[in-house]
């Protein structure tokens, strides 16, 4: 007499070891064809749920984008090869401007001094400014002598700086790359805001998406009260709902990379034109791709984990009896 076949539970065809590899690829391409049925089911509403999270991650990806941009740009003037405007008092004549210049050019860390005597100062302001009739109505030169020094490549620039306002011929100095020191200790701080916004905003993606995951299963009640009833683990129930988060982060994230690109295009011509009044090529960049896919695989990693939080929570507490 012939044995029945045993019958296949949830439970068992939910493990490797009952059916092998095998049988757990099947049950996940089971799990992600319940997944895509049901995105096929209520576009709308799931739909939904990807666009609130990827305004959500919108947020960050811009701002990573937009001081990346900027930390580039500044890195690009090379603060080594910056140059230092020397203003001289009034009292100091064009003949001890030059002695000065002979002098300085000899200091360690600087590399090249040129002279803008009182009149070539005079000259130049006259041409740019505008203002030939007041100049005319206040009488003789007001204008100092100025050096213009370029220090050397790996010069110390604040010992260069310290020795020049120690001089008695000196009244004040302008450090040109000043501003873009300033510049760039602000991108450094942006990127740390950044990092600060991405973590809260990432919580607040887990939390959508649980709380998306959590009316899923309360829609779908009565289907895992079956599943329970025939055997099945709560592994094997929670399965369609992990994917279904890993797909929600995944695809808000594409959508938020996609929105940052669009962004960028429509400011990328009045950047250009900027860029080109300062006589630069500077381009702004897109995400790169590498990057859209580590956007894709951290928002589906923080889908997935709220899913696993709130499914695990919920399927647990419901029981048949």
């Amino acid at each position: 007499m012939t044995r029945p076949a045993a019958k296949v539970t949830p439970r068992q065809r939910s493990g490797i070891g009952a059916g092998g590899l095998g049988a757990w690829l099947r049950a996940h391409r089971a799990a992600i064809a319940a997944t895509l049925q049901q995105f096929a089911r209520q576009p709308l509403a799931h739909g939904l749920t990807v666009a609130v999270l990827a305004v959500t991650l919108a947020l960050p990806i811009g701002l990573y984008v937009v001081l990346a941009n900027v930390a580039r740009l500044t890195e690009a003037w090379d603060t080594n090869q910056t140059r230092m405007s020397v203003f001289l008092k009034t009292n100091v004549d064009d003949a001890q401007a030059r002695r000065l210049a002979a002098s300085v050019s000899g200091s360690a860390g600087i590399a090249n001094v040129r002279v803008i005597s009182r009149a070539e100062a005079l000259d130049e302001y006259r041409a740019y400014s505008g203002f030939n009739e007041a100049i005319d109505a206040i009488g003789g030169n007001p204008l100092p002598a100025v050096l213009v020094i370029d220090p050397g490549e790996g010069a110390d620039l604040q010992a260069i700086v310290a020795r020049l306002r120690s001089r008695p011929e000196v009244d004040t100095l302008k450090f040109d790359m000043e501003w873009v020191q300033r510049l760039q200790a602000m991108t450094a701080l942006g990127q740390r805001a950044v990092r600060v916004i991405a973590g809260v905003l990432a919580v607040a993606v887990l939390l959508i998406a649980g709380n998306a995951i959590r009316v899923a299963v309360a829609q779908r009640r009565e289907e895992i009260e079956v599943y329970k009833l025939v055997g099945a683990t709560d592994a094997y129930i929670r399965r369609p709902f992990l994917y279904t988060g890993w797909l929600y982060g995944a695809l808000a994230g594409l959508l938020a990379c996609g929105g940052v690109a669009a962004m960028l295009a429509a400011v990328r011509a009045p950047a250009r034109r900027l860029a080109q009044l300062y006589q630069s090529a500077f381009e702004l960049n897109d995400l790169a791709w590498p990057a859209i896919l580590v956007v894709m695989v951290a928002a589906g990693f923080v889908g997935l984990l709220g899913a696993w939080w709130t499914a695990a929570h919920h399927i647990r507490r419901i029981d048949v009896r």
